[in-house]
């Protein structure tokens, strides 16, 4: 007849003190090590010789959409990932041979899996041989974990240092091709003995301008150094940076007007450009181009030459360098070439910057997107309940409002102002110093109630006032609150929860503690809680974290902090 745990647990406390014989002690062996086996998360086997299996826990069993008996006496080729490429039955037998003849261990195996399903998964997998009392082996033992999200991370991650590689070494070529131009440039003019000084200050230019653009992320101050390395190699009256967006649309990025002549064009940054003759005529060429002859103007009104030269990376055009000058016929070929260095560039460095701005927009947006969901799911389902509320008290005549409902229109106004602050914290870190930390356990307290219907309290002596956590022990304590109320109102099922922060025996005492369902410590659903993150957050700051909870009867958390090394005097 089955046992039930209590005749299950009696006969192994009867057989690890030894009072079981024979084949009685065998079984009970048996099953103990089989229960073992099937508490372990990893799957787990042994074979023979001849690669059958002789036993496997339940985890493997429910991989292959079996009962652990009917694995027995079955080998890999019975088993759904049999026909699997390249991973399948014969592969897996060759490596469990190789161990049982070499006798030596293999750990770290990576292979795919077939699933029953017809999925596959990436395993991680570890292999020793079984040995008897000869130290002959006999079989093999062998264990392992499901790698898959692992493994997908470790692929995207090669692809991303791939693909970064790539683009670093184009951006690469593109300086060294640049400074290749400016070495061969600088050495022509430096053999004209009545050019040297001109020179000298040309390459000197260039050179502070590269390092100038290399230095910043940010793109206005990219262009800013472009266009004041304009201003030193060459004479104009006005420099731009025109961008080219992905529709080919062009935008002028940012203006100088010439330091040497007080001459105001008054333009400005940010407008379109459709319509300008100069980088129409650039766009059917490939360098840059001259043009003396302007007397309809072209960014300024008053300009009547100008030239232009492309800015590119990696054979796609990005936009655009101009100089103007309200001279006909100033321009020649040494003011495109040194133009056309200054592009160069300038290239890697907007691409940088603009790739740069893009990945910080992106981590905004996601923010955001974050921030926007929890306002949807605490803000605004709070408001909306409290606007229900409102408008049950405004459709009941006086007499029959209660004092119920009022009290609940306060607690969920409370709550909505609590989930803003807390909003507010995040868009604001600096305010969770600026709070002190009981008004932070309170507004925790506040959104809690609103959401669930638990009784919530934060009890603190009135001395604790005398105190308030340092900024990294206040974040700690507050992170650590924070998520064990989350807990509890997710997974408790609790009705009451209590708060209490005290000083004593030199330590900051800060307890949480709930009437929930309770839950055990081995359970593997615990790590879900959080606790791991709660207890590292309070290792961070030198704290002691300490937790209670029994299925049934609740849970406790406490963090101890020692006075001198987290909390220093009001």
């Amino acid at each position: 007849a089955p046992m039930d745990s209590n005749d299950t647990l009696a006969i192994y406390a009867q057989l690890l003190r030894g009072e079981l014989e024979g084949d009685t002690a065998l079984r009970a062996s048996q099953q103990m090590l089989q229960m073992i086996f099937d508490t372990i998360p990893q799957a787990i086997w042994w074979k023979d010789r001849d690669c059958v299996f002789l036993g496997v826990n339940r985890v493997l069993a429910d991989l292959a959409d079996l009962e652990p008996e009917e694995m027995i006496g079955k080998s890999d080729f019975d088993m759904p990932w049999a026909s699997g490429k390249p991973y399948g039955a014969a592969w897996y037998q060759e490596c469990d041979r190789e161990v049982m003849e070499s006798g030596i261990p293999r750990y770290g195996i990576k292979e795919e899996l077939t699933m029953p399903d017809g999925t596959n998964v990436w395993i991680e997998t570890n292999k020793v041989p079984l040995r008897d009392f000869r130290g002959e082996v006999i079989g093999i033992l062998g264990n392992f974990q499901d790698v898959t999200k692992r493994h997908i991370a470790d692929e995207a991650r090669i692809q991303a240092l791939t693909e970064l590689d790539e683009r670093v070494k184009a951006r690469t070529s593109d300086l060294r091709k640049a400074n290749e131009a400016l070495r061969r440039e600088v050495e022509d003019r430096i053999r004209l003995e009545a050019q040297e000084r001109r020179q000298r200050g040309y390459a000197e230019a260039l050179r502070d301008t590269a390092a100038a653009v290399a230095e910043s992320l940010d793109l206005d101050e990219v262009l800013e150094q472009v266009l004041l390395g304009v201003d030193r190699l060459i004479k104009h009256h006005l420099a731009a940076v025109v961008l080219t967006d992905d529709d080919g649309a062009h935008t002028l990025a940012q203006t100088r007007e010439s330091s040497r002549d007080q001459v105001v064009f008054g333009i400005e940054t940010g407008t379109k450009i459709d319509h300008l003759p100069l980088i129409a005529d650039m766009e059917q060429t490939e360098g840059p181009l001259i043009r003396n002859d302007l007397p309809e103007g072209g960014l300024g009104d008053k300009t009547r030459s100008a030239i232009g030269a492309p800015i590119t990376v990696s054979d796609t055009r990005i936009g655009y360098l101009v100089v103007e000058s309200i001279s006909p016929g100033f321009f020649d070929t040494n003011h495109t070439e040194r133009l056309t260095a200054i592009a160069d560039l300038a290239a890697a460095a907007i691409s940088n910057a603009q790739l740069f701005s893009a990945e910080a927009e992106l981590a905004a947006l996601e923010e955001r997107q974050r921030l926007a969901r929890e306002l949807h799911d605490a803000v605004s389902q709070t408001l909306w309940t409290t606007n229900i509320v409102s408008n049950s008290i405004s459709a009941s005549g006086p007499a029959e409002v209660t004092e119920e409902q009022l009290e609940r229109l306060r607690t969920l106004t409370r709550g909505s102002l609590a989930e803003m602050r807390g909003l507010l914290l995040e868009l604001r870190p600096a305010s969770l110093v600026e709070t002190q930390f009981t008004e932070l356990l309170d507004q925790l307290v506040d959104a809690l109630q609103s959401r669930r219907a638990i009784k919530a309290m934060v009890h603190s002596p009135a001395t604790i006032d005398q105190w308030e956590p340092v900024p990294t022990a206040k974040h700690a304590l507050y992170r650590i609150a924070q998520e064990a109320l989350n807990n509890v109102a997710r997974h408790s099922g609790a009705t009451e929860v209590e708060i209490d922060v005290t000083v004593a025996e030199n330590r900051l005492v800060m307890t949480i503690c709930d009437n929930g369902q309770g839950f055990s410590a081995q359970d593997p659903k615990a790590d879900r809680l959080g606790l791991s993150i709660m207890k590292e957050r309070a290792e961070a700051v030198g704290a002691v974290f300490e937790l209670h909870s029994v299925p049934g009867s609740g849970t406790t958390i406490s963090v101890l902090l020692p006075i001198e090394h987290a909390i220093s005097p009001r």
